[in-house]
């Protein structure tokens, strides 16, 4: 059979189903090819979730099935390769008819559009939700945190109902929300620790990031998305300090998306990265994020992932095996072997009491 297992779950032998690409789109290995040891590192360093390996053995590899990622690893990686392109340019950005840039820009609304897609499909087959997994490194951090954003971002649009037109510019503003961090010294970009001066350097990122593509002539939900990422409905935020009427939804939408990002996943300005269920309940807590976006937010951001060790309010220890659309904090659990299923009637009075 096929089975799609876990990077630390494939061995030796197995047999690869799926060519694997690089972020050049290059062959890195073909289909039904033997994995040896040194494959596996190299796909390991490539932060792949799984792989679809052939397993005739008739039982599974992992326990618990792990769910494939709404954006396919290879794709994810491939996008990365293109913001890395993207960034390298940025010399040419604030050029209006610059060719090599307006390319670049070109591919990347491409692969946005395809990123809403697979979303919307998604949507059809009654799966639209967000299981938080990255393994990012500090070279290439800004990069995931794009596609990351852009997908959290298109999300909570389409779970608010927005049109398909709206829904697109939030997703083009969540990808390009930091691309004004090109413009900085990519040495403060990813140093842990910065002085109040450079704090200040690097919040000039959204308004770079804003004039460059006022000038490309992008719709106002992708330009003002990106300036005004970071302002929050109590005028607490920057670069303006404006509230909630002025702030326009593709902006609280991104600012969240990224904001929970940067929570739940490595960045140089968070101290401590957060699990995905910790980072939601400081997030509901949070009266600076508009509560129409923060409901459809905890629609489509799971706060227990595939594999979370969690304890039931009856004091059992159960693992949870599927999360399900509509209902976030209901999970499929197993517990000891039993399989739970917390919205079938003999389990109603049984919640979640804590994450292990």
């Amino acid at each position: 059979m096929i089975e799609y297992v876990k990077m630390d779950s494939v061995k030796p032998g197995d047999k690869l189903l799926r060519t694997i690409f690089d972020e050049k789109g290059r062959t890195l290995l073909r289909y039904g090819c033997t994995l040896s040891e040194k494959q596996i590192e190299v796909l390991k360093s490539y932060h792949f979730k799984g792989m679809y390996i052939e397993n005739n053995t008739g039982e599974r590899r992992n326990d618990i099935p792990i769910s494939e990622p709404l954006i396919d690893d290879i794709f994810a990686i491939q996008i990365a390769g293109r913001i890395k392109d993207f960034c390298d340019c940025h010399q040419r950005g604030f050029e209006l008819y610059d060719p090599v840039f307006s390319e670049f820009k070109k591919r990347m609304d491409d692969i946005i559009d395809d990123i809403v897609h697979a979303l919307y499909t998604a949507k059809e087959e009654k799966r639209l939700l967000y299981e938080t997994e990255d393994l990012r490194s500090k070279k290439t951090w800004l990069y995931y945190h794009s596609i990351n954003t852009c997908v959290i971002s298109a999300g909570i649009a389409i779970k608010m109902g927005l049109p398909l037109s709206e829904v697109k510019n939030i997703a083009r503003a969540g990808m390009y929300h930091d691309i004004g961090k090109v413009f900085i010294n990519h040495a403060l970009v990813t140093k842990d620790s910065i002085t109040k001066e450079e704090k200040e350097e690097l919040r000039t990122h959204a308004e770079k990031g804003f004039r460059v593509f006022q000038k490309q002539n992008y719709p106002i939900a992708v330009t003002y998305g990106i300036w005004f990422h970071h302002e929050r409905e109590d005028g607490t935020g920057y670069p303006n300090k404006v509230k909630a009427e002025k702030i326009p939804v593709s902006a609280k939408i991104v600012g969240l998306a990224s904001h929970y990002d940067n929570l739940v996943n490595y960045n140089p300005i968070e101290e401590t990265i957060l699990d995905s269920n910790d980072a939601i309940e400081k997030i509901m807590a949070d009266t600076r994020f508009n509560t129409d976006v923060v409901r459809a937010f905890t629609e489509f951001v799971m706060p227990y992932n595939i594999g979370f060790k969690v304890k039931l309010s009856d004091g059992r220890i159960a693992t949870v095996v599927k999360n399900r659309e509509g209902f976030p904090l209901r999970p499929y659990l197993l517990s000891q072997g039993q399989f739970i299923d917390m919205n079938a009637a003999a389990n109603l009075n049984i919640v979640i009491s804590e994450a292990l």
